[in-house]
């Protein structure tokens, strides 16, 4: 009898005071129930209406932690002034949401609601899975019916960051990439480089480096550069910088890409791996912070395909001052936008993350 007046105490009036009502109201119902019907059956209500309880809370929980298009962030692909303001201007072709949490059917179907209002105007939508800890068998049927909905519509649906689990439920569930309606990307930075890749292509079908300076330089100051500028040739997966070595250069991607890795440990031990920072495209400017500083580089920029740059020396460039002085400060206002292009980016995308 104590023993039972003390649980009462502590259930019945101590808990009163820690508790919210919807839990002690489950409570009393547990206590109703073994008095009217027994120990078990009052256990087993008070499973059932405790699982009701958190399902019903957790779907109430955000699943979508933040959304943004390329206004607002973009891949860690550095491009010229007219790439650039095609992306501003087309922006929102792109929309992303950045999913966490746990999806189940009660959050998967506010993800379908706020996808589908997000439909409009938009090329596509981009789900980042990178904050999931986990998916059911009930979540993929929502998903499903979101890829129906952008196929429908001509909208290409991508998918970043998916755990191997994560990815290995979907794919049972029928919700495998096909690279028509779905696309699969490793991270984030790449399926925003990708989708920035179809926007610029749609909107200019030409990259030519020409085409990539118009606005900056005109077409006899590019040929000058050309004809007295040192051109390198680097192939795939060739270093045209190495990490640590002198500068006194910065060069202007004429043709291909390179991207800038951070070394990690010593890549060429078991283990070793590198990060990548950015990605130059044709008519943008890389290394010029050694032109400027005459610091050793901080980071190797490697040829993702077949590179033409121009090289251009602090020399050269002091030549360049002399001789046309009116091309020597378009091309340093150049580096100066380029830098302030990305100092923008920067902001724009911790502005999104805030």
């Amino acid at each position: 009898l104590f023993f039972g007046i003390g649980l009462l105490m502590t259930w019945m009036v101590e808990s009163r005071l820690t508790m919210p009502w919807s839990d002690y109201l489950i409570v009393l119902a547990i206590l109703g129930s073994v008095a009217v019907h027994g120990m078990v059956p009052g256990v087993m209500l008070g499973l059932v209406t405790a699982c009701v309880s958190f399902v019903f809370t957790l779907s109430k929980s955000p699943t979508i932690r933040g959304n943004f298009s390329l206004l607002n962030r973009r891949s860690n692909v550095e491009r010229p002034a007219q790439q650039a303001e095609i992306l501003r201007t087309h922006g929102q072709a792109m929309r992303g949401f950045v999913l966490q949490g746990f999806l189940f059917f009660g959050t998967t179907s506010r993800l379908l609601d706020e996808a589908r209002a997000a439909l409009d105007r938009t090329r596509f939508v981009l789900l980042d899975f990178r904050l999931v800890h986990g998916v059911d068998g009930s979540s993929t049927v929502a998903l499903k019916k979101l890829r129906t909905l952008c196929a429908d519509a001509k909208i290409t649906l991508v998918f970043t960051g998916m755990p191997r689990e994560v990815e290995s439920v979907l794919r049972l569930g029928g919700v495998a990439a096909d690279n028509l309606t779905l696309r699969t990307f490793p991270d984030i930075d790449h399926a925003l480089e990708w989708c920035e890749d179809q926007v610029i292509a749609a909107a200019l079908p030409s990259a030519e480096f020409q085409a990539a300076l118009a606005g900056v330089l005109s077409a006899e100051e590019v040929t000058y550069l050309i004809a007295h500028f040192e051109r390198v040739e680097v192939a795939c997966d060739a270093p045209l910088i190495k990490q640590g070595d002198s500068s006194d250069s910065m060069f202007i991607i004429e043709h291909g890409r390179v991207s800038v890795y951070l070394r990690l440990g010593d890549t060429t031990a078991a283990g070793g791996r590198r990060l990548r920072l950015r990605t130059f495209t044709v008519g943008t400017v890389v290394g010029e912070m050694g032109l400027y500083t005459g610091a050793p580089r901080a980071a190797d920029v490697v040829a993702d395909v077949p590179t033409r740059a121009l090289k251009l020396s602090g020399a050269q460039v002091a030549v360049l001052e002399k001789r046309r002085p009116e091309l020597a400060n378009k091309l340093h206002r150049f580096v100066v936008r380029s830098l302030a292009q990305r100092l923008a980016g920067a902001n724009a995308q911790l502005n999104a993350l805030s």
